[in-house]
């Protein structure tokens, strides 16, 4: 590693402490509640993932609404202009390194924006409670948008997705809802948060810091989604080609309901800290026509796949089919 991948190192984690703060409160409060994580897909697509033991990301412009992606670039580039009330006073600190840094933030957020809509893989996940009365078996209004008429939901523990201390190379945070042109208060509090420790950032080669930040912009952005959506309860996994010092994820060509595309295998084998055979606590058949048939074929695909008590492991949800 040379003096400038040092560098890079101590420059994000100045930064990414300081904006993505709020995000990992939001985190802590999660994994201190009995909260588990559902992945609501297809049956083809969930017999996918548990054959390969890899859960899978979509680019992102295959995502149920493009426009989500445009509401989150829009939503950090109007809470980080400067005339917004959290931005401004950063700004003005920034020019003690350089007179010319927004510019160079700017320029290389532009870059990368394009990076979101071809190099960007996105996996979803939603909060899901096994003491919410009522939603222990699925969301009446997620199995309506995903997979329907034969959605599965594969439930993975909480604590697992959360963690930190893993060495796969993608990442994982909540979505945070908001509505366009409104300022949102978690990127306001961790800019205040960078505006108090950027002295920490003097010593630093400005355009490194530009490069940073930006790129730290971008994830924010994709962890943006419309208010409407609140009740998903949504947390995103990310994984961004070409970003990360180690990359142990790949790209793949795959047929995804009817559509062939590349997908981005994130490996779950048993030789990783997280193994699909530890985090996969459940597995629920949503509304479908023939939901015992279905849960006889998953059990039996756990069962060949090695996993334990495979038959504890597979429900239905109860929720009655309407064809």
């Amino acid at each position: 590693m040379n003096q400038q991948d040092d560098e890079n190192i101590s420059i994000r984690k100045i930064i990414a402490g300081s904006l993505m703060a709020p995000v990992a409160m939001r985190a802590k409060k999660i994994s201190g509640r009995n909260v588990d994580f559902a992945h609501y897909t297809r049956a083809e697509t969930a017999f996918n993932i548990i054959q390969s033991n890899s859960f899978w990301l979509r680019n992102s412009r295959l995502m149920n609404d493009y426009s989500e992606m445009i509401l989150g670039l829009r939503t950090v580039e109007l809470n980080f202009a400067e005339s917004s009330k959290a931005s401004g006073s950063f700004w003005q600190k920034t020019r003690e390194i350089d007179l010319h840094f927004k510019e160079k933030v700017q320029a290389r957020f532009d870059q990368q924006k394009e990076h979101v809509f071809s190099k960007t893989y996105i996996g979803c996940l939603s909060e899901y409670s096994n003491t919410h009365t009522g939603q222990e078996l699925g969301k009446l209004s997620m199995w309506r948008a995903y997979g329907y008429p034969n959605g599965v939901a594969l439930v993975f523990d909480g604590a697992s997705v959360i963690s930190d201390s893993t060495t796969l190379d993608v990442t994982s945070y909540p979505v945070f809802y908001t509505n366009y042109g409104v300022d949102l208060p978690v990127l306001a509090e961790g800019i205040k948060n960078l505006t108090q420790n950027f002295k920490l950032l003097k010593d630093f080669d400005p355009q490194l810091i530009a490069n940073a930040l930006a790129d730290i912009m971008i994830h924010l952005a994709i962890g943006i989604k419309d208010s409407n959506f609140h009740e998903e309860a949504e947390w995103r996994v990310v994984f961004r080609e070409g970003v990360y010092q180690h990359q142990v994820s790949s790209i793949k060509p795959a047929v995804v309901s009817g559509v062939p595309q590349l997908v981005c295998s994130v490996p779950l084998d048993d030789n990783r800290k997280l193994s699909l055979k530890t985090i996969l606590k459940k597995i629920v058949i949503g509304p479908t026509e023939h939901p015992e048939i279905a849960r006889e074929a998953f059990v039996k695909l756990l069962e060949e796949q090695g996993f334990d008590s495979p038959a504890r492991k597979v429900f239905t949800s109860n929720i009655p089919y309407r064809g």
